[in-house]
This record gives C-alpha cells, sequence and structure tokens, in this order.
C-alpha cells in the first residue's frame, strides 16, 4: 500500500515507519506523483492537502514532491504531425503553489526530466522525431514525423530550426544541449533519439534548476519586503 492509498490513515503511516525502524525527524519524504499526463492541477493539490497534514504530524525533516507531465507517446499532446504545441508542467505549478503556501516548510522540486515513467518509445520504427524543449511552466515541444532509416534523426535539422526561431529558444551559451540545438539547426548533425534524450535532458535540467532559484528569491522579496 502507498501512502496515497492512505488518505489520512494515520494508523498505516505509523505501521509503515515502526516497519522501517526509522526515526521521522531524520527523514527526508519523497511525494511521487509519478504519471500527471491526464492530472488537473486542482485534483493533484487536493491529493496533496489530503495526505500532508498527516505527514506533517509526523515531523519528517524535509519533503520532495515529483511527478512528469509528459505522456508516453508524444502523439497523446501534439495530436499532429510536423507541428508543435505546449504540455504544462503541473510537477512545477505543484511546486510553486506549494512552496508559497507552506513557505515556513521546506518542500524541494523533483521530475523526471523529459521522460516520463510510463515513457516506452526509443529508438527506430514508429518513433515520431522531436525535441522537447523546457520554458517557464510548460515543456514546448516541436513534432516532426516517424523516424526512417537512412534518413534518421536528419529530420531533427528541421525541427531545430522551428525551435530556434519560434521565440521560446534561450541561447547556445545557456547549456550544452542549447548548444547542440543550435549546431542542429545548422545542419552539423542529425542525432537520434537517444542522442536528443541526452540533449533535451541537459536543457531542462538546467533550466528547471534555474526556475526553482529564481522562484525561490521572489519570494524570499515577498517574505523581506515591507509594505508602509
Amino acid at each position: 500500500m502507498s501512502l496515497w492509498q492512505t488518505r489520512g490513515d494515520s494508523e498505516r503511516v505509523n505501521e509503515i515507519v515502526d516497519e522501517l525502524g526509522i526515526t521521522p525527524s531524520n527523514c527526508h519524504v519523497i511525494l511521487d506523483f509519478q504519471d500527471l499526463s491526464t492530472s488537473t492541477l486542482v485534483g493533484v493539490m487536493e491529493d496533496f492537502d489530503t495526505l500532508f497534514p498527516l505527514l506533517l504530524s509526523f515531523k519528517f525533516a524535509t519533503y520532495s514532491i515529483a511527478g512528469c507531465s509528459l505522456p508516453s507517446s508524444i502523439d497523446k499532446v501534439v495530436k499532429e504531425q510536423d507541428s508543435s504545441g505546449f504540455v504544462r508542467r503541473i510537477e512545477m505549478l505543484l511546486w510553486k503553489a506549494l512552496r508559497n503556501q507552506h513557505s515556513s516548510i521546506p518542500i524541494f522540486f523533483g521530475d523526471y526530466g523529459v521522460r516520463g515513467p510510463s515513457t516506452g518509445e526509443i529508438g527506430f520504427g514508429n518513433t515520431n522525431a522531436k525535441i522537447r524543449y523546457t520554458v517557464k511552466d510548460r515543456y514546448y515541444v516541436v513534432r516532426g514525423h516517424v523516424i526512417r532509416k537512412p534518413v534518421g534523426g536528419y529530420q531533427h535539422c528541421e525541427l531545430a530550426k522551428k525551435l530556434v526561431a519560434s521565440g521560446e529558444y534561450m541561447d547556445p551559451s545557456f547549456s550544452w544541449g542549447d548548444n547542440r540545438i543550435m549546431e542542429c539547426a545548422n545542419s552539423k548533425f542529425g542525432g537520434g533519439p537517444t542522442q536528443w534524450i541526452e540533449i533535451d535532458s541537459s536543457h531542462h535540467f538546467a533550466y528547471a534548476v534555474a526556475e526553482v532559484s529564481d522562484y525561490e528569491r521572489e519570494l524570499e522579496i515577498k517574505r523581506t519586503t515591507t509594505v508602509y
């Protein structure tokens, strides 16, 4: 039974703590929502609000939330081939809401990067070429079509050009991945699915760290600003 299934059952949480032989004040709790691709922010907040007061009563040291809004296959969110679209990052929106609501409680952010827990597509075959580019509170997804050898990932060059021209692209110096995107847009390489997981992940990690840092800074400014 997971913690989510306890739904406020303090006895079950006590059993888990006793079985593990842990001291809550020395422990970090990860609240992993896993696949959030079909979830709403309101629904996830309700789940959190049901469980969190119970966990607070045990006085754990710190907390993290985690999850991923990208579905198992990108065609579930960008329906048409050779098009683009946005996916809300429910996990980031949730974390920001919780940090604002529980500013005195250490709640950290976590996610699955650019591949969710139910993602299955990789390699050639039925995999669509795609670039998953993390922006504020969303993923910008540029989708191509099915990757076929020998052309393979060279259609990524066109996708990279679309991304660079979209207004969402940051700068080649932002991360290793951003530099590779620009190189691809300039037709210096194409790359296959595995390489693009690396590229997308590089940008994602750099962006997510900066986004979390910026939001914590905003909260600190709010806390220290005196209104006259």
